[in-house]
C-alpha cells in the first residue's frame, strides 16, 4: 500500500504512479470473458475468424495508474509466433504514453515467451499507432475495419 502523504506529493509534482503487473488468474479469466463479449457481441462463433473465446490466451498484464486500471492486454499462441489479442485503453484516465508503455512491455514479454514475431489484428483506426511502433501491415488482411500487422522479434533489439 502506497502512504496517503506519498500519493499526494506525487499529485502536486504532476507525476503519476503507475506499474504494470500481471493479472492474477481471476482478473485474467474476466478480463478475457469481457473482451470476447465486447469483440463477439456475446456470440461464440460470429464469423469474424477470431476464437470462440479467449481460452488461449497465455498471458495478460494491467496498466494500473494510481491503483487503477486503465489499460490491459492480452497475448496468446499463434503456433512458434505471439499474437496480441485485444489492447485496451481507457483514454479518460490513463497516462498518455499508456499505449506506448504496454506495446514495449507486450513486445518484451513476447520476446521473453520465445515468439519469433508479434501479429496484431486492429481496428482500421490504430493503424497509425502499429505502424509507428514498426509494426508492418499485412497485404490483403483487411477484415471489415481491422487489419492485421506483424512485429518480427529480434533476439536483441530493444524497443
Amino acid at each position: 500500500m502506497i502512504p496517503a502523504s506519498f500519493r499526494a506529493a506525487v499529485r502536486r509534482t504532476g507525476a503519476r504512479l503507475m506499474q504494470i503487473r500481471a493479472a492474477a488468474s481471476g482478473e485474467r479469466r474476466f478480463l478475457c470473458e469481457l473482451v470476447h463479449e465486447l469483440l463477439n457481441g456475446g456470440d461464440a462463433a460470429d464469423g469474424s475468424g477470431r476464437p470462440a473465446s479467449n481460452d488461449d490466451v497465455r498471458a495478460v498484464y494491467l496498466l494500473e495508474s494510481e491503483q487503477r486500471l486503465t489499460a490491459f492486454y492480452g497475448l496468446a499462441d499463434r503456433g512458434s509466433d505471439g499474437e496480441l489479442r485485444f489492447l485496451f485503453i481507457d483514454r479518460e484516465i490513463a497516462p498518455s504514453d499508456a499505449a506506448e508503455r504496454l506495446w514495449r512491455h507486450a513486445v518484451e514479454t513476447a520476446r521473453g515467451l520465445g515468439f519469433g514475431a508479434l501479429f496484431i489484428r486492429a481496428k482500421t483506426a490504430a493503424s497509425a499507432f502499429f505502424t509507428s511502433m514498426g509494426a508492418e501491415r499485412m497485404a490483403g488482411s483487411r477484415e471489415g475495419d481491422s487489419e492485421m500487422y506483424r512485429y518480427p522479434l529480434k533476439p536483441d533489439a530493444t524497443v
